[in-house]
This record gives structure tokens, C-alpha cells and sequence, in this order.
């Protein structure tokens, strides 16, 4: 059967060798599938012609951008993986950029004064067609938001082989839900300019109370990021052994400037890393309403969990050792506190016995306009 997907999209763009398979099999979260193929789409047409011919022999087609996800959402079931790395072009003009899936944030973001301000701790590799998909945040989402309220358009194939034209509200029809209702092959995005004069304050507690206090307590009008580090992971980046409060200012208000803010920020953004290495290789990303931090990050340290993230819009990641019944315990407080189980990661494979009826009614609406046939990551977030 592949054999007339060759003739239509180049036998240079597929493969079914066992070696790619096995590398496609997994994504960043470690669990592993079965791929049936791989295809590299350069053009739209190439994405709507592998997306007719799944629905015609009734396979599952996985869209796959740098494969940085978290939750095992380009995790293959026996499924066609798509890799949208080949179509990467993209045009920066002014405050605007027309880019396609497969483009590099930190490449769009060399090019001009003007970047995309939502900022992963993946920058360096993530796609945009990525965060899209999971509607990605960062540390400075708490200034800049994430990325739905980035996008002016989207042009995605769906699971009938139409091209549909989002804007306004429908761009919500599309943006963190993983595919499974549309493949994006065209983002219009807007832009801005980063403050040139930024700087930071590290604010140190022994407990947490105090802490949420001084986060409470803070002006937002010009603080781009707080970040939460624990006690275990400000260990990890020799800030010592005490919770701190990380912000990142607008202007020169912060005591910590140029380049040593930089290096600040620098081993906050390597911390994924480095706490993996200690084995706590599950990393959740909550987010809890505000209101509720405090007794949300209580329970992380009673039961040493080591955690940090973006307190600023209450998502943080929590990191676990491989089968920690913790995990399943975590999402059960994350519920009792009316908090959401992704905040920037995206449902995926491994979070789908946790999300409410509301979303899972919301999405099989969804698939019922855009993939009745349930071509599009199929199994995945519901």
C-alpha cells in the first residue's frame, strides 16, 4: 500500500526502515510505540495527500514536530508519524511572521529585534507546529502569556483532507489539542520586542508561606517571570538550601543585573536537566489557581517532591521518579483544588485517565466536525 503514497510524495520523503521506526517510536516523555512508517511532508498538499491516504486504509496518522513532548503525545500506536521538520520555512517582517510548522523557535527569534516572546524550556529545538499543539507557555508567560494569545491565523489540514482558515475564536478548535483535530501547515504569528533593560531579584525562604506572601505582594506591571525553585532543586543550581523566588524585572528595580542575571536565569533554564540526572525523569506541569498555590506546593513538600516552575500562572513541574505512586496521588490534590492536569505540556498519552467530562465533551465534539474517522493522533488526550 505505501508504495502509491511513494509516487505521490517522493520515496525520498517516506520510510519504513526498521531503524527509523525505532527512532520514532518515542518522544521526550520515554514511553515507547510502534511506528508503522515515517513521512516528511514539504507542502501542504504533501500533509493533505498522507492525511486522505490514512483515512482511506484506516491508519492513524501521528504529527510530529522536535519531539520535546513531555506527555507521549507523538508516541506511535501502529500509526504513521508525520515529521514536520522539512516544512520549516518562514518570513519575519516588522511585528509579524508567517511560519511554518517544522520552524525553530530560537531561528525565528535570530533574525530580528521582533521575536515570539513565548519562551519553553525546549526553545532551542521546539517547533512551532509543537507549540502550537500543546499552546506552549514559558517562563515569562506571566508578561507574555502562551502561545494561543500569539497567533493571528492558523491554516491547518483536518482529518477530511479539508483546509480550513482559523482565526479569532476558532484558533481555540485547534491550538492545544494535539493534532487530534487538524495539522497545522501555516501560522500567521504576531511579534514583539524584548525590554533591552531587564534584571533580577532572588528572594529566599525557609518556608513557603512567606514566600507566597512576597509573590502576592509583588507590583505585575513590570515583572516579566517568577519562577518557584524548591529547596532540592536550588540546591541543584547552588542557590543553597532554602525555597526561593525568582524575578525577572522589567528595568533596573532587580538587584541582580547583566550578565549575572543572565547566568541566573541560564541555570534556571538547565534545570530540567539537571534534575533528570538525579533520576526524577517524570516531570508534570499542573497548573493550580492561584489562590491555591500555597497549599498545592505545602503537599510537594511534604511528600519531597522536588519542584519549580511558573508561579506567576500557577504551573509548576513537579518531578517524579519512574512509577512513583506519588503521581497519581498529585493529580488527585490537582483535582480537589479545581487545577488543571496541563499546563503547557498537553495531555498526550499519559495524562488521559486524569483530564474532566467537560474536556473530554469539548473534544469529541471536536473530532466529530474535524476527524469523525479519528485519523489525527488517534488515542491521544481522550
Amino acid at each position: 500500500m505505501i508504495a502509491t503514497l511513494k509516487e505521490k510524495i517522493g520515496d525520498e520523503n517516506i520510510s519504513q526502515k526498521e531503524i527509523d521506526k525505532i527512532s520514532y517510536s518515542s518522544d521526550a516523555s520515554r514511553v515507547r510505540g510502534i511506528a508503522d512508517s515515517i513521512v516528511w511532508p514539504r507542502t501542504l498538499n504533501d500533509v493533505r495527500t498522507v492525511i486522505s491516504y490514512a483515512k482511506r486504509h484506516r491508519i492513524n496518522v501521528v504529527p510530529r514536530g522536535a519531539g520535546t513532548g513531555l506527555a507521549g503525545g507523538a508516541v506511535p500506536q501502529n500509526s504513521i508519524v508525520m515529521d514536520m521538520g522539512r516544512m520549516n520555512r518562514f518570513a519575519v517582517k516588522d511585528d509579524k511572521a508567517i511560519v511554518e510548522p517544522g520552524a525553530v523557535l530560537d531561528d525565528i527569534n535570530s533574525v530580528s529585534e521582533f521575536v515570539l516572546p513565548v519562551e519553553p524550556g525546549s526553545h532551542s529545538v521546539c517547533t512551532v507546529g509543537g507549540m502550537i499543539a500543546t499552546n506552549a507557555a514559558g517562563m515569562r508567560a506571566l508578561k507574555y502569556g502562551k502561545m494561543i494569545d500569539w497567533i493571528d491565523e492558523l491554516h491547518v489540514i483536518d482529518g477530511n483532507g479539508r483546509l480550513i482558515k482559523a482565526k479569532g475564536e476558532k484558533i481555540k478548535d485547534f491550538c492545544g489539542l494535539e493534532g487530534t483535530t487538524g495539522v497545522v501547515v501555516r501560522a500567521r504569528l504576531k511579534l514583539a520586542k524584548l525590554p533591552q533593560k531587564r534584571s533580577t531579584s532572588i528572594f529566599s525562604y525557609d518556608a513557603i508561606t512567606p514566600l507566597v506572601e512576597k509573590f502576592n505582594s509583588l507590583k505585575k506591571e513590570n515583572v516579566l517571570a517568577m519562577e518557584f525553585i524548591d529547596k532540592y532543586c536550588s540546591r541543584l543550581i547552588g542557590l543553597g538550601d532554602s525555597n526561593h523566588l525568582l524575578v525577572e524585572y522589567e528595568g533596573d528595580e532587580g538587584s541582580i543585573k547583566d550578565e549575572e542575571s543572565r547566568k541566573v536565569w541560564k541555570a534556571r533554564d538547565g534545570l530540567y536537566a539537571s534534575i533528570s540526572s538525579k533520576g526524577y525523569i517524570i516531570a508534570e506541569d499542573p497548573q493550580i489557581p492561584l489562590e491555591s498555590i500555597d497549599k498545592f506546593l505545602y503537599w510537594l513538600q511534604k511528600n519531597d517532591v522536588p519542584t519549580f516552575g511558573h508561579i506567576g500562572i500557577g504551573v509548576v513541574h513537579p518531578h517524579f521518579k519512574k512509577d512513583s505512586k506519588l503521581v497519581e496521588e498529585m493529580f488527585a490534590v490537582v483535582k480537589k483544588l479545581k487545577g488543571s492536569v496541563s499546563g503547557e505540556h498537553g495531555i498526550g498519552l499519559l495524562k488521559k485517565p486524569y483530564v474532566g467530562q467537560e474536556f473530554i465533551d469539548r473534544v469529541k465534539a471536536l473530532k466529530a466536525v474535524y476527524d469523525p474517522n479519528n485519523v489525527l493522533n488517534g488515542g491521544k488526550v481522550i
